[in-house]
């Protein structure tokens, strides 16, 4: 991960953001768990990334329903994920993971949660939201 940054960072201007998205528990046998992603954002402090974009779950744990989380997910279920890796790390961390209303949003930003939120299919359903 340090090779592709630095690579990023050589083909870029030095104010070129990088942020790196991990998945911070996967949710299958031998995969990462918290603590596990913890060390990694840890040791991505000194890189010169601008931000880590927390996750969890992978495609051969997607039954689970956290990598894209269905309906039957409550609102914000990777959210908890995301603010267990802030509080290891300095970096700037984003939350993602059905975060349907801005209520949500300001709620977690408010209560240092997160330090970004990510939005994707909840702007394709409505993309005057951030309004």
């Amino acid at each position: 991960m340090r090779e592709v940054i630095a690579a990023i960072q050589q083909a870029t201007s030095p104010d070129f953001p990088i942020v790196v998205r991990l998945s911070a528990d996967e949710l299958v046998p031998g995969g990462l768990t918290v603590p596990d992603t913890a060390a990694i954002a840890r040791a991505l402090e000194d890189t010169g990334v601008a931000a880590v974009d927390v996750s969890s779950s992978n495609y051969a744990s997607f039954d689970q329903g956290y990598l894209i989380p269905p309906m039957a997910q409550p609102d914000g279920v990777v959210l908890p994920y995301a603010k267990a890796i802030k509080e290891a790390t300095s970096l700037p961390v984003m939350g993602v993971g059905k975060i349907r209303t801005p209520e949500l949003a300001a709620r977690t930003l408010a209560a240092g949660g997160v330090d970004f939120i990510a939005l994707g299919r909840t702007l394709l359903a409505d993309p005057d939201w951030p309004r």
